[in-house]
């Protein structure tokens, strides 16, 4: 089979996923063209039999230059099915209507209600994109969903079928070290690492947990690792707590250190289609704090790996802190048990194997 893949060809992260499903089906004699754009390259190159890895010609692959390059290539390679991410998606797939490919697949990323909170709600711009978002998944034969939430989500938002809906759950390459060591005595560690948008409700966190040191005068602390369109409000809340650090970024090659040292990864989103970092925190053993909404429960289990808020409001998460910190410091054996469940539901569930024989499952049913 001839297959074309969209996406960024790195072990970085989440496209360490299109990465390794790309050299899977060559291994097994597809031929694959793989089109990168985070790393983009000058060159294609052949990194193993079968697989030609090619950069865009755009910064951006959204415009004509990249949509002839893209055409010009992929009408040569008479490509049976395509799988495309992010920027390049739409270009990509109206090139493969033009040239007759069969099964054009596309991933549904992040939550349509997601989008809403981070652009104020349904106005008419944003009804507007909406239908443009309906009128190019006219596009594609099959969307990709990273959770069953992510599938019922397209229903919803875009009358897309569950039929026409593939679920594939994300899943991480497993970089455990087997430590399952955290700090026993002194401050108890919180930490939260991704986008501070509305929908992440990093603000809201703040103050919930200024409350929480507030009322109990724990020795704990918060530290947020992220930036978006609420970072300033964010910033300028920290201040007022010398518990609470916030950072703009940290290296890629960090993020382990940083969960590890944590003893709870905080997810307070309003929404989410599944939440990349709270798959990390469970493969390397570290339980989570979240909302009980959208894709989270396919990854965190209350009182298995992680809790629950009641509700997504400030008490709530108050409330939440101090059962967290309360367990850590007084039931060392429950914690440990939570992080040992966090392993196994990875190793169950999330790990790349799992998720790319899945894929080569489907592709070879076509």
């Amino acid at each position: 089979m001839n297959i074309i893949i969209a996406h960024n060809y790195t072990t970085y992260s989440y496209s360490n996923q299109s990465y390794e499903l790309a050299n899977s089906l060559a291994k097994r004699g597809h031929h694959v063209l793989f089109f990168s754009h985070n790393p983009g390259f000058e060159k294609p190159f052949s990194p193993v039999e079968n697989l030609t890895v090619y950069g865009w010609p755009s910064e951006r692959p959204t415009d004509y230059k990249s949509f002839r390059f893209f055409y010009r290539i992929a009408k040569d390679f008479k490509a049976d099915l395509m799988i495309l991410h992010f920027a390049p998606r739409y270009i990509a797939g109206l090139a493969g209507i033009l040239l007759g490919v069969k099964h054009r697949w596309v991933y549904y990323h992040t939550a349509e209600a997601s989008n809403l909170a981070d652009m104020d709600g349904l106005t008419f711009k944003n009804r507007l994109l909406m239908l443009r978002k309906r009128i190019c998944f006219l596009l594609f034969t099959k969307i990709v969903a990273p959770s069953v939430f992510a599938a019922e989500d397209v229903l919803a938002f875009y009358k897309q079928p569950l039929s026409g809906t593939l679920v594939v759950h994300n899943a991480i390459v497993d970089r455990f070290n087997n430590d399952f060591t955290k700090p026993v005595a002194g401050v108890v560690k919180f930490k939260y690492l991704g986008r501070i948008d509305p929908c992440k409700r990093i603000p809201d966190t703040v103050v919930a947990f200024n409350k929480f040191i507030e009322q109990t005068n724990a020795n704990a602390e918060l530290a947020i690792v992220g930036n978006g369109l609420e970072e300033e409000r964010a910033f300028s809340l920290r201040n007022a707590s010398e518990r609470i650090s916030v950072e703009h970024s940290i290296p890629y090659e960090q993020v382990d250190a940083f969960i590890q040292d944590a003893h709870w990864v905080v997810s307070p989103s309003m929404l989410e289609t599944f939440r990349f970092v709270n798959l990390e925190a469970i493969m390397l053993a570290t339980p989570v704090l979240a909302n009980r909404v959208g894709g989270i429960p396919e990854i965190v289990e209350d009182g298995v790996n992680g809790f629950f808020s009641k509700d997504v409001s400030i008490d709530s998460w108050v409330e939440l802190f101090k059962k967290a910190y309360e367990l850590t410091l007084h039931d060392r054996s429950l914690y440990e048990k939570m992080q040992h469940h966090a392993r196994n539901i990875y190793i169950e569930k999330f790990t790349l194997s799992k998720h790319i024989n899945t894929f080569i499952k489907a592709i070879e049913a076509l």
